[in-house]
């Protein structure tokens, strides 16, 4: 039986890939998940081409079964969940032979569910497709340009996608290839309807939850966690020291700040963290990590601004954690928090 290998190219897509794994695995039949994380040290707003995405998939493949017994085999799928730009703005796509990249930013713009329905739903779509179509040309003949709700929708307008993600379903023409296609994998074929039918519920259902959801206050108190006192006391939490010190001093300055500030103010950066972080580093480290972060150039202030918006996707789902996220405005580069600065409490 297939296995799916769910990979994640950075520590944001990490979590999401295992959102994603979780609910693929409902739906049970002879496909079988699994997650791995890579090291990938690349720019993730380069563009890159599909080959360099696909190449990502073959070298997990050939580092997986450098020493028996092999752990991917030929006829398992690796799936590459990535925030890299591709050449062709897709969502997705598959080279034929089992590895499939899916894009992992800006389904926010479509659609107000979590990114683990889409993501999942592309997933499916194309180890759908891998099975229905010999190879691409055969693959760009067989799709729908007109947006019908099917499984098959090209979705060259990327706005249509929602509606085959509320459909869950497949045309008249494609059911009949479809059935043929996988007349000897009942199993297959309903492990993937279920899989499609849960999605579409959560499109179909979850929309108006999610649209009428309040903003909450988020709560400091000292070293604890910040929660969202609106949300059942939903704790944030960071994954690391500086990062949760950025997030505050953001949180203090509600008109933002402009990165030229940082050489200047590792005073009030110092006094959160002693404030806000129950540390046991030395001092000299401390220090040593402020004076990174206040760099007129600093990668780790991208890093923790880029960990920080993750977390908070991760939290509360893309919908919602817009009103929390750290954003620049590219006009006056001032980067700063939606939140209005009546809903940030702080307790101490």
């Amino acid at each position: 039986m297939p296995k799916v290998h769910i990979l994640s190219d950075t520590e944001a897509n990490k979590e999401l890939g295992e959102e994603v794994m979780k609910l693929l695995k409902k739906s049970k039949g002879p496909l079988s998940y699994k997650t791995s994380s890579l090291e990938i040290k690349e720019d993730t707003h380069r563009v890159v081409e599909f080959e360099d995405l696909f190449d990502i998939c073959k070298n997990f493949r050939e580092n997986s079964n450098a020493v028996k017994p092999y752990s991917v085999k030929p006829n398992d799928f690796v799936i590459l969940l990535s925030p890299k730009p591709n050449m062709k703005n897709w969502f997705s796509a598959l080279d034929f032979k089992n590895n499939i990249f899916v894009h992992t930013d800006g389904w926010d713009k479509y659609c107000e569910q979590q990114p683990k329905f889409p993501i999942a739903h592309e997933i499916i779509s194309n180890i759908v497709h891998s099975k229905l179509f010999e190879n691409k040309e055969a693959l760009v003949q067989g799709v729908h340009y007109d947006t019908l709700g099917c499984i098959n929708d090209f979705c060259d307008n990327k706005e249509q996608v929602i509606e085959k993600l509320k459909s869950g379903d497949v045309c008249e023409a494609c059911l009949i290839k479809i059935n043929d296609t996988f007349e000897d994998s009942p199993g297959f074929l309903g492990q993937i309807s279920s899989t499609l039918h849960s999605i579409s519920i959560a499109f179909t259902r979850l929309a108006g939850i999610v649209a009428q959801k309040p903003i909450s206050s988020i709560e400091i108190n000292g070293t604890k966690e910040l929660k969202f006192t609106d949300y059942n006391n939903k704790e944030l939490k960071f994954e690391s020291a500086i990062d949760k010190v950025l997030y505050i001093l953001f949180l203090k300055h509600k008109d933002g700040l402009e990165y030229v500030d940082f050489p200047d103010m590792e005073l009030e950066i110092t006094e959160l963290y002693f404030k806000h972080v129950p540390s046991n580093k030395g001092l000299a480290k401390i220090e040593k990590t402020i004076s990174n972060l206040c760099m007129p150039l600093s990668e780790l202030r991208n890093q923790a601004k880029s960990r920080v918006n993750g977390r908070l996707e991760a939290t509360l789902g893309s919908t919602l954690a817009v009103h929390y996220k750290i954003v620049q405005n590219p006009e006056t580069l001032v980067h700063s928090i939606k939140l209005p600065a009546e809903f940030r409490v702080f307790k101490d």
